[in-house]
């Protein structure tokens, strides 16, 4: 039997891994077990080259068996969905945003259009921390932004075809160049539509 690696992300990299506060012990356990697999696997998949370098990185002979198939998207979720223009221009962000995504840029921006006058709607879709929200509404009125908790794909795309910009926004990480999120190509799905 054939053993085949789907590595999606980083795994001890990815910008989330010291939020657990992880031991010197859990560490070397969590690098003995990346370094395991990718050796032992006979193929490894991955979505992107900065990704599938970083993987090279960590062991000798990984290139002969490690092959980027990138993320995309599936035509048939796109199937009888239909989005309505917005009655204000709508900026939407459809995912997590926890504390790790940098939203200064973003709250300086607005914050301008807000000061020329210009009306807009913040919408983000599935979960916000706290702390996001809060940075948000200190410099947004609160009628000036939707909090969507989570909703199935088929309402995400909904909202996706209802906005009039979508924004993306990855974490501020080392490993973010590694980064090649499926909601990228969703959004970039919702403009040939």
């Amino acid at each position: 039997m054939k053993w085949i690696v789907d590595l999606r992300d980083p795994w001890t990299d990815i910008y989330y891994y010291n939020l657990f506060y992880p031991t010197i012990i859990s560490k070397i356990i969590d690098s003995r077990y990346e370094l395991n697999v990718l050796e032992l696997a006979d193929r490894i998949i991955t979505i992107g080259e900065s990704l599938k370098d970083l993987f090279l990185s960590k062991a000798r002979g990984l290139e002969r068996k490690t092959e980027v198939i990138p993320n995309g998207y599936d035509d048939e979720d796109f199937e009888g969905v239909s989005g309505s223009s917005p009655d204000i221009f709508t900026v939407s962000y459809i995912g997590t945003l926890s504390d790790a995504y940098p939203l200064g840029g973003l709250m300086k921006g607005l914050a301008r259009l807000r000061e020329n006058g210009i009306d807009f709607r913040l919408r983000f879709v599935g979960f916000v921390s706290e702390k996001q929200k809060a940075l948000i509404l200190s410099v947004l009125k609160e009628a000036d932004v939707d909090f969507i908790r989570y909703v199935d794909h088929t309402s995400a795309i909904r909202y996706m075809l209802g906005s009039s910009m979508l924004l993306l926004i990855i974490p501020d990480h080392s490993s973010s160049k590694t980064i090649v999120t499926g909601k990228l190509f969703e959004y970039l799905a919702t403009e040939s539509l």
